[in-house]
């Protein structure tokens, strides 16, 4: 919705593919919340980080990146997510057994 995928790409189709990987995944996930097309998107509730967090520890990628938006997007409805709060995500993907980085 946010980075208007083409049509016919799928996160399942995605997740698939990237689970191709044997070593060296890195993954990169952004953290945002505000209005994208008419719509409210938060992606730091808990239910949303605990359905992300099962499919990074299914693919277990050798690094987990976490950031959130440096400045206005085109829309400019989209607010950065604090740094404690990508702290506290990194916090999860830690437990969870994997290596995790915050860039803000």
């Amino acid at each position: 919705m946010i980075n208007k995928p083409p049509a016919g790409f799928t996160l399942h189709h995605l997740l698939q593919n990237l689970s191709l990987f044997r070593k060296g995944l890195i993954i990169q996930s952004l953290f945002v919340r505000g209005i994208a097309e008419g719509k409210y998107v938060d992606n730091t509730t808990e239910k949303e980080i605990n359905a992300w967090l099962e499919e990074v520890k299914r693919l277990a990628p050798e690094l987990v990146m976490i950031y959130s938006i440096e400045r206005a997007t085109a829309a400019g409805t989209l607010e950065k997510v604090s740094l404690p709060e990508l702290q506290e995500i990194a916090r999860k993907v830690v437990l969870a057994g994997l290596q995790a980085e915050v860039y803000y």
